[in-house]
């Protein structure tokens, strides 16, 4: 049996950051027809099935690996967290088509082209099958990804207001965040043939560019690094301190490889000063007030939304509740049966 259910219940299924709508009453569906065919929730009408909701559980449990069979009322909680997130999906998804803004599956393409750029041929396949991901799943949280991204941009972004007053004051009483410790900017040399990276090393205190140095040798890589010295391991820090600025080290024994590190500027300590700091301090305000948008469109169209969720979802004091509460027709005292508790 589907019940009606309102934010209080969805949020007691799901641990969201709101607070702010009263418990209602939760009311009996008559959907029995809707749970045979494989439908464990509906949002407006449009159902949300057995098979997304497994598909979800699994691909949010891949690294599960205990040896107990985890009881009955955790996977309880822990498919409606995940029914709790498919259903804010949902409702994401239905405000882009009202609004013209849905996630075409150009983006998707694309979006994925990125990904796999990221991988050597035929290794991001790989990688799906060794983590047991099936691609079509992958490709359903890549496209609603999208669209959250879309919401916050094109519907929330326009909302939220930043001005400097506000910028200036969290600077202010947040200007311990924006202390740099001491921190070195070096060149890391590394490879698999000793000969090489030493070779590469003297290319480059001779001036060589470094475009010539890839060029000359296939197996070396080279990255410019900044790091602060109290995060830097220990045999590295060592070598930097025997070292002045444009001097390298000796080649020295890495993980399976060898490596030379080039130090290039010692970088004092300092305090970012309020113009260097504002787009740090624009990116948390803009994080905070976009969180606190997307809480209070959330509040809204769960307010107004028709939420249906199994009874097999519902813990066994909310599934009494549902078959205590009056049926649909039925009036409530004081009120239809879509009156909400006092």
């Amino acid at each position: 049996m589907l019940h009606k259910i309102r934010y209080a219940r969805l949020r007691h299924l799901c641990s969201l950051t709101l607070c702010c709508l009263s418990a209602v009453l939760l009311f009996a569906g008559c959907s029995k027809d809707m749970e045979q065919e494989g439908v464990v929730a509906t949002v407006n009408g449009k159902p949300i099935y057995l098979t997304q909701l497994e598909a979800s559980y699994d691909l949010n449990n891949l690294s599960w690996s205990g040896g107990m069979v985890p009881a009955v009322d955790a996977l309880r909680e822990d498919y409606g967290n995940v029914l709790a997130r498919l259903i804010v999906n949902e409702l994401v998804n239905q405000a882009l088509v009202r609004a013209g803004l849905s996630v075409t599956d150009e983006a998707v393409a694309n979006a994925e082209a990125v990904i796999r750029a990221d991988y050597p041929e035929g290794q991001f396949e790989k990688a799906l099958v060794e983590e047991y991901i099936d691609i079509t799943v992958w490709r359903t949280q890549l496209r609603q990804q999208l669209a959250m991204e879309t919401l916050k941009t094109d519907v929330l972004r326009p909302r939220i207001k930043l001005t400097s007053q506000e910028a200036e004051a969290y600077y202010k009483d947040h200007v311990a965040d924006f202390y740099l410790p001491p921190r070195i900017r070096f060149l890391h040399l590394s490879g698999r043939d000793r000969e090489h990276v030493s070779k590469a090393r003297d290319m480059w205190l001779a001036g060589t560019p470094e475009e010539e140095i890839l060029k000359s040798f296939d197996d070396i890589t080279v990255r410019e690094l900044k790091m602060r010295l109290n995060m830097m391991p220990v045999n590295w820090k060592s070598t930097f301190d025997k070292l002045k600025e444009g001097e390298a080290s000796a080649v020295m024994n890495a993980d399976n490889s060898f490596e030379s590190l080039i130090l290039l500027e010692n970088l004092p300590e300092k305090v970012l000063g309020p113009s260097h700091a504002y787009p740090l301090v624009e990116k948390v305000l803009l994080e905070q007030k976009l969180q606190s948008a997307f809480d209070e469109w959330l509040s809204e169209e769960l307010g107004k939304a028709d939420i249906r969720i199994s009874s097999l979802l519902l813990h066994p004091a909310e599934d009494k509740n549902a078959e205590d509460a009056p049926k649909s027709g039925q009036n409530a005292e004081g009120g239809g049966a879509d009156a909400k508790a006092q």
